[in-house]
């Protein structure tokens, strides 16, 4: 692999990861609306039978090969995504 078919590849990869933080940013703001629902319904923050409902979902998505990865990059989302949901909650916390 020469210098520049690394440099391609890069510039791919980046382009790729502008894609994932846009798409990333859309989850967040539907995130945000699953918290105010939660709130205003008395709901936790964790379902853990959705968690892994959603994450075996990715998982049968993809080649036997990366179903570990997926696994494991599914459950960062869900983790911070929780965090986000517990932020929001706060907030709504302070002004009611």
């Amino acid at each position: 692999m020469s210098e520049l078919d690394l440099s391609e590849i890069r510039e791919e990869i980046d382009r790729i990861d502008r894609q994932m933080i846009a798409l990333f940013q859309k989850r967040l703001d539907c995130v945000c609306d699953v918290a105010r629902y939660k709130h205003a319904n008395g709901l936790p923050i964790f379902d853990e039978t959705r968690e892994k409902a959603v994450i075996a979902k990715r998982q049968a998505q993809v080649e036997p090969e990366i179903k570990a990865a997926v696994g494991q990059f599914m459950q960062a989302v869900m983790d911070t995504c929780k965090l986000v949901e517990a932020d929001v909650i706060d907030q709504l916390e302070k002004f009611h």
